[in-house]
């Protein structure tokens, strides 16, 4: 008896993987993570600034202190922003469960809300 592979199993075309779709979610994983780092690079910046390493010195004017701390809510509208257009791009992804990363981005978008209001 000669056996070959998948015999008696899938026939035709529905064993066979389409690679365009692949390639397609595989583009969009890439994309969204490099939205992903562009985003908490830009929060890494703002939580340093949070923390005070570009801080205002103690002999700076109260003009100096008021523009840092704009400074620092404008980081974190500007993170919140990214989030939500990350968040759109995600749901427009073809072939994917977005579903867990869409709940992260819930997520920090209502913390970083919560702190700049």
């Amino acid at each position: 008896m000669l056996y070959r592979c998948n015999s008696g199993g899938v026939a035709g075309e529905e064993g066979k993987v389409d690679l365009a779709k692949k390639n397609s979610f595989l583009e969009s994983l890439v994309a969204i993570g490099e939205g992903f780092r562009e985003i908490f690079v830009g929060f890494g910046s703002a939580v340093g600034d949070i923390l005070g390493f570009n801080a205002v010195k103690s002999d700076d004017n109260r003009s100096k202190v008021e523009e840092h701390f704009k400074s620092i809510g404008d980081g974190l509208k500007n993170t919140k922003d990214k989030l939500d257009e990350l968040s759109k791009q995600i749901v427009s992804t073809s072939n994917a469960d977005t579903k867990g990363v869409e709940a992260v981005i819930q997520g920090s978008s209502a913390i970083i809300t919560k702190r700049n209001d």
